[in-house]
């Protein structure tokens, strides 16, 4: 049977990247390679699929695209993305069989009313359409319609009227509330919204407020009776977009707070948000209540934010990204509410569930929780048990967090110098009467795999050896006091049986690589980018006559990557580099004049030293 269909499949599907002859009558679906239509032979047929593949803009004209659309009328599905058209031609609304239509053109900006008489689609994807201004006036039409792809950008700012017939739509990638510089009234239609009761996965509502001075309060709108029936929604994106002159948010929280989603979400962003509250449904504890099966919190440039809601009953939460609220102090302002530890067997854990935190432009943010001087003892005896992933990145007040004893990613840039990763005295002692009835150590510390930071010298001093063991990823990226890796030697002799890819970027004072690279001995990628080193042999090494290539000797039977960029204080490859003998890629970009001629083939003075490995590219700083 699988030999007869594909036997019957091969007569019926037809890919090639050209078509210069009559399509076989028994082919009923094509798919043609993006590029030069001229190699397009193309005559009438029952073709019932026509998709494109390739990556490449096609070049094809609305003469083409109309000759396919009258050629091609029994059409089930068209794929019409990435042409260099602007206009869709209005012959399209012939094609009354199609079922899915993919019109995504970065150069569409309309499109023709003739595609509402396509009763029949279910799928209408323009998702690359980024200046598409709007949508068809009569999309309503198109009662069949189940799965909208809206344009990733914001150029469409508001949604037909009638989009509630629309009920078999199950899948809507965003919905646009308002059109700017309308008056409010005018602008917000949510009973649309509300009769999408099949809305499946995950949905981004877009919110547009006018100028201060055109907002009109509308008493229909009714407090979380527009998204709450939606049981079905996993995902909700709230964005709310001013006009940069509108401060005014007197409306705002009333508007969010009737779009309260069903007690089955699981991922929140609320994004753009103007007031210094939550709004009801996630105030304070009513987000645990209202949303009890939260997995994923984000909140970014709600600028006005003060109070967050009290996490503390989240107990589903794997994932919190706060990002871009200059006027937060603390993450929870409620301790009473927030701090109902569970139990897991190795300490009081908060959160019990979460496994990423990302902060961001937090400028003010200060610790986690505001507490007074009698409630010291009890938050020190609380840890992100779960945590594996910890981000805080332009958060310079910011000085500690509750104990992540199982972190294995960190992200630190721009951070307080002052801020304590490891466990404080209170911590210490819970732990300590934890783990004399289990296996775990009273000091066992966070076992590293992946750190990013800007500063070194607080890793080393932040940090026990231990931490390190299974260090297996370390990038230091814009180190402005790193000159040497001499006096973090201790961090890399940690990681010498663990470390496989090592990055130094931006790094404006680091001179010398010695010490630290000679522990390294299962190092496989090495990348340094934008340092201003000479060589990159040891300090006290003089390049051309040390063969033991120290501090690389170690490097000879693990190093397979080594890319150089940028560093045009660089003057020669060394000959040592012959002893590298699992080397198998070298890339040395941006580098000085002198040095690509010494590493030109056949004629390079430095040639020699690395004709051996596979992969070369040696390219010179631009001019």
């Amino acid at each position: 049977m699988h030999d007869v269909a594909l036997e019957v499949a091969e007569k019926e599907i037809c890919a090639a990247s050209s078509f210069t002859g009559d399509i076989d009558k028994k082919v009923r679906h094509v798919s043609a390679m993006r590029g030069k239509y001229a190699n397009y032979s193309i005559t009438k047929a029952h073709i019932r699929t026509y998709l494109h593949f390739g990556t490449c803009i096609s070049d094809a004209t609305t003469v083409d695209i109309e000759l396919i659309l009258e050629s091609y009328k029994s059409l089930r599905a068209l794929d019409l993305s990435f042409l260099n058209v602007k206009t869709v031609p209005s012959s399209i609304g012939k094609l009354i069989h199609l079922r899915y239509l993919e019109l995504s053109s970065q150069d569409f900006e309309s499109l023709p009313k003739s595609i509402t008489k396509l009763y029949n689609l279910h799928t209408l994807d323009l998702f690359y359409s980024s200046k598409l201004k709007q949508l068809p006036e009569d999309l309503s039409k198109l009662v069949n319609l189940r799965v909208l792809k809206m344009p990733y950008s914001d150029s469409i700012t508001f949604m037909p009227s009638g989009m509630g017939k629309l009920t078999s739509l199950y899948k809507l990638t965003k919905f646009v509330i308002g059109k700017a510089n309308s008056s409010l009234k005018q602008h917000v239609d949510l009973e649309g919204l509300k009769a999408l009761k099949n809305l499946r996965e995950s949905i981004k509502i877009v919110i547009h407020f006018p100028e201060s001075g055109a907002f009109v309060k509308c008493d229909s709108v009714k407090e979380g009776f527009y998204m709450r029936d939606k049981e079905h929604i996993k995902g909700i994106t709230l964005e709310c977009k001013h006009e940069e002159s509108n401060r005014q948010t007197d409306y705002e929280e009333e508007l969010v707070g009737a779009l309260q989603p069903h007690a089955n979400l699981e991922e929140l962003d609320l994004v753009g948000y103007r007031c210094v509250t939550m709004p009801r449904w996630a105030k304070e504890d009513n987000l645990a209540t209202f949303l009890p099966n939260l997995v994923s919190l984000c909140l970014d440039h709600c600028s006005e934010l003060q109070y967050l809601p009290s996490l503390g009953k989240l107990h589903h939460l794997r994932s919190l990204h706060i990002s871009e609220l200059p006027n937060l102090e603390y993450i929870d302002n409620h301790p009473a509410i927030a701090l109902l530890p569970v139990s897991n067997g190795e300490g009081l854990s908060l959160l019990p569930c979460l496994e990423k935190i990302y902060f961001d432009k937090l400028p003010k943010l200060k610790t986690w929780w505001r507490r007074s001087g009698n409630e010291t003892h009890q938050f020190s005896s609380l840890t992100l048990f779960r945590l594996k992933s910890l981000g805080i990145l332009k958060c310079p007040e910011l000085t500690s967090l509750p104990y992540c004893p199982n972190v294995e990613k960190l992200n630190f840039f721009d951070f307080n110098e002052n801020f304590q990763i490891i466990t404080n005295k209170g911590t210490s002692e819970l732990l300590g009467k934890v783990t004399s009835s289990t296996s775990a150590s009273p000091t066992s510390y966070p076992k590293l795999r992946k750190v990013y930071t800007d500063n070194l010298a607080w890793l080393h001093s932040s940090l026990p050896m231990d931490a390190f063991q299974s260090l297996s990823y370390l990038l230091i990226f814009n180190d402005q006091k790193l000159e040497s890796l001499t006096e973090y030697e201790q961090v890399f002799r940690a990681c010498s049986s663990s470390l496989h890819t090592l990055r130094f970027n931006h790094c404006p004072k680091l001179r010398c690589l010695s010490r630290g690279l000679g522990h390294l001995a299962c190092l496989e990628s090495l990348y340094l980018s934008r340092i201003p080193i000479v060589s990159l042999a040891d300090e006290k090494t003089d390049v051309e006559d040390e063969d033991d290539g120290r501090p690389w000797g170690s490097l000879c039977n693990s190093l397979q990557y080594l890319e150089i960029a940028e560093c045009n204080e660089l003057k020669s490859i060394p000959r040592w580099l012959l002893n590298l003998t699992s080397l198998r890629h070298l890339a040395v970009s941006g580098c000085s004049v002198d040095l690509y001629e010494r590493c030109q083939s056949s004629t390079g003075q430095d040639w020699p030293h690395i004709q051996h490995i596979p992969n070369l590219s040696i390219t010179q700083i631009r001019q």
